[in-house]
């Protein structure tokens, strides 16, 4: 169950935006503060925010798309 989640996980990651993509991996699974990935991507922290809000709805809804069909 553990490795399909992750599975999940990785195919919901690769259905977002590039944009929203990068700022969840670099402030969710890389673990850099808001500050870091911002800088890393060169925009602001705020846009930083609204790209993980957003990336991380979608990946939600994703991930429960998937347990509903099951």
């Amino acid at each position: 169950a553990v490795s399909s989640r992750r599975d999940a996980v990785q195919q919901g990651l690769g259905l977002l935006p590039p944009e929203m993509r990068m700022a969840i991996v670099l402030v969710d699974l890389q673990g850099c503060s808001y500050e870091e990935a911002a800088g890393i991507l060169e925009i602001p922290a705020s846009t930083l925010g609204v790209r993980i809000f957003r990336g991380r709805k979608l990946l939600r809804e994703h991930l429960k798309g998937l347990e509903e069909d099951a």
